[in-house]
């Protein structure tokens, strides 16, 4: 018997029958010489390879084999299973390593059975884990794999910082890693741990120093304290490396810390939250409350708040200033918490005792500003201001702010600090603004807010200052006139001028219930009475290059989004004055 070769690619051909009558079944040969056995017509249905060779006009309608030059034995034997279940019409695919599952994946999608592929790369995702998933990164980056692709790295950005030290991260290709490092939105839980990956990616290979120099230039090191910023930059040094460290970014590394109202008993006295998490959760616009999962954290010692105190962080430690103590006196007091040792410690004293200040930090420096004292019945606004020096452990009085007033906002921008607002000692509200040179020890008056404010929230971006909501009083005359102010109002440090920029969705006060993520404004108010907590995201950053007084100024909706959430009864009373604190090193935002 005569056989005619009938080459139909460079990996394939088929062998002619000349059996009249067309065969029931198909004879699939691997290049190992396995022979797989189907249904020729669930083949010519399910395979869209085998329909084109059927529709190529080449007379092989009675071809029985079918020879496959670049599939293995285990290739076939997952499609002949495949295709068995199919015929059956059951569904007893069973369970499958990840070998068979590779291997399934290479004979669907070289027949191109589109139904084998979608069950089988459901599987291989199936098996995404720790240990899988490098391998599987590489097995999709074979086949081009784009929906397996993307689903590896959202597990490798949601799992980065138990993945961090194994090995198999270090099997990321020089686009893989490229994309790790450039990408914002990753679990980890520093930026020093971003960098040391680099360096051991790099050394792995030597191949791989070529990319060297790109990965530490997308570092972020405005994220790291100052410890590790000297780390780095001597890592930098010997691996003779030159980039630029001063560059500022934004990557969801760091936690929030929760501090609860000083007046509520709750066996823990903070909570935490990866920024991470956070992020995630809103950004995927679910209703699940961010703070679900905060972690309760056991601490040693410690030491009430008081209210009236500030905060402010620096260098992964969270500084505790002043407040009043047993309702009836003030206190010099600071105390530190550190994240890494998880202890606290007991500082120098304030020269001033002061409650409701300004409280924050420039240039790794503090600054405690203006405020209240109170001793019995007897109030009195201050205008002494002073600054503390961590590494000397020291307060040193400076130049007092030309007003004095409580509950005044301030922010650091350009080596300069900045304070507005507060409410002077007969209990209105002013629109006022001061700028203070540490170079000169002086402070300046600047354009007044168009808006009399206190208790808002104030932050640089850029060159430009915001200020964020707040109330007022505006006049003694009428009782009980507190005011919510509904409004953001935008700064410009060049023009000094003052623009509203947007209507809030919701009033909000007390700036120490707020964050600052990458350019945007996270306010957090709580409603008792509806058993409701609600986040409104005041995207700020769209504000920097846009022309408010133009027609295409950004819309109040692009800039305000309100998310709100429905709380547990028994919880609601520990989410009172809650105060947040994000705990990664201080971010000069002004130069974002």
């Amino acid at each position: 018997m005569k056989k005619k070769g009938v080459e139909l690619n460079k990996n394939c051909k088929m062998e002619k029958d000349n059996a009249v009558d067309e065969p029931a079944k198909m004879v699939l040969i691997s290049n190992e010489g396995g022979r797989y056995e189907v249904a020729k017509d669930l083949l010519l249905q399910s395979s869209d390879y085998f329909q084109a060779l059927a529709n190529s006009g080449m007379r092989d309608a009675n071809f029985k084999e079918l020879t496959l030059e670049c599939l293995s034995d285990a290739c076939l034997h997952e499609v002949e299973h495949f295709l068995s279940n199919v015929q059956s019409n059951e569904d007893h695919f069973g369970a499958r390593d990840l070998c068979c599952v590779e291997k399934g994946l290479e004979g669907s999608l070289y027949l191109q059975i589109r139904s084998m592929t979608d069950k089988y790369l459901n599987n291989l995702l199936g098996l995404l884990n720790e240990s899988t998933y490098a391998r599987i990164l590489q097995f999709a980056n074979k086949f081009d794999l784009f929906e397996a692709i993307e689903r590896v790295f959202e597990f490798i950005f949601d799992n980065l910082k138990c993945i961090i030290l194994r090995s198999e991260i270090l099997s990321l290709s020089p686009d893989g890693m490229i994309r790790l490092v450039e990408s914002e939105l990753v679990n980890v839980d520093c930026e020093l741990d971003i960098f040391d990956l680099i360096v051991r990616w790099t050394s792995a290979d030597e191949s791989r120093r070529q990319y060297a120099e790109l990965l530490f230039s997308k570092v972020k090191y405005n994220l790291m304290a100052e410890p590790e910023k000297r780390k780095a930059s001597n890592v930098l040094e010997k691996l003779k490396i030159n980039v630029q460290t001063e560059d500022h970014g934004f990557r969801t590394v760091g936690k929030i810390f929760g501090f609860g109202a000083p007046e509520i008993e709750v066996e823990q006295p903070f909570s935490s939250l990866s920024v991470y998490d956070f992020v995630k959760t809103l950004s995927n616009k679910t209703t699940v409350f961010p703070f679900d999962d905060f972690k309760y954290i056991k601490i040693r010692k410690w030491i009430p708040l008081f209210v009236g105190h500030r905060i402010c962080t620096a260098n992964n430690q969270i500084y505790f200033a002043g407040g009043v103590y047993k309702c009836d006196s003030t206190t010099k007091s600071l105390k530190v918490y550190d994240v890494i040792s998880s202890k606290w410690s007991q500082l120098s004293s304030m020269h001033v005792a002061r409650a409701f200040f300004y409280f924050g930090e420039m240039g790794g420096h503090l600054y405690a500003v203006a405020g209240v004292t109170l001793f019995g019945d007897h109030r009195t606004f201050i205008q002494t201001a002073e600054r503390y020096i961590p590494g000397e452990d020291r307060w040193y009085t400076i130049a007092p702010l030309p007003i004095a007033v409580a509950f005044l906002s301030g922010t650091a921008c350009n080596g300069l600090l900045y304070v507005s607002g507060g409410y002077k000692e007969d209990g209105i509200s002013v629109n006022l603004v001061y700028m203070y040179n540490p170079a000169c020890n002086q402070w300046f008056e600047k354009a007044p807010m168009l808006t009399a404010r206190n208790d808002h929230f104030m932050t640089a971006l850029r060159d430009k200052i915001f200020v964020v909501g707040g109330k007022r009083v505006p006049t003694v005359e009428v009782e009980d006139n507190l005011e919510s102010v509904m409004d953001a109002e935008m700064f410009d440090c060049t023009t000094e001028q003052w623009t509203s920029v947007l209507t809030l969705k919701q009033s909000f006060w007390t700036p120490q219930n707020a964050i600052i993520l990458n350019g945007s404004l996270f306010c957090f108010t709580l409603n008792w009475f509806k058993h409701n907590y609600s986040i409104q995201e005041i995207n700020l950053k769209k504000y920097l290059d846009v022309d408010t007084s133009s027609s295409n100024a950004t819309s109040d909706e692009d800039a305000c989004i309100l998310y709100n959430y429905s709380t547990q009864s028994d919880l609601i009373w520990a989410w009172d004055l809650q105060a947040f604190y994000i705990t990664i090193p201080t971010i000069p935002l002004n130069q974002i």
